[in-house]
């Protein structure tokens, strides 16, 4: 088990990139199922222990990058993943959820009207 540690930044501005992913990997950038991964901290440093050939920085928004795994691996990804336009439609229904005739409202009267035993009905909704 060898120990590797590194600074993930963004490529254009260098700004440490916190709580960006990084794990032991193939060479496409898949997880390997027999390895934990680790997150970089607030100013984008990480260390990660494990075994694997290749490592693997993410981040949401940037395009994930693979090295080759050595004592120290530095990551610049790339901002701009190509996120694409969704139009949402929505339609109102018109029927009412709840028949204003079966609405049964329970709770406990109190104060005056409690000693006379009142009820109170009602057929609308407030």
């Amino acid at each position: 088990m060898i120990t590797i540690s590194g600074k993930i930044t963004d490529e254009s501005t260098g700004e440490a990139l916190p709580q960006a992913n990084v794990y032991f990997s193939d060479r496409q950038g898949q997880i390997l199922s027999d390895h934990q991964g680790s997150a970089a901290d607030n100013n984008g440093n990480y260390t990660i222990e494990g075994n694997g050939a290749y490592i693997t920085a993410s981040y949401v928004g940037y395009t994930k990058e693979t090295k080759p795994f050595k004592r120290s691996v530095d990551f610049k990804l790339k901002s701009g993943v190509n996120l694409k336009e969704v139009e949402v439609l929505a339609t109102i229904d018109k029927k009412p959820r709840i028949s204003k005739e079966t609405v049964i409202v329970a709770g406990a009267v109190t104060g005056f009207a409690a000693i006379f035993g009142l009820l109170f009905y009602t057929n609308r909704i407030l």
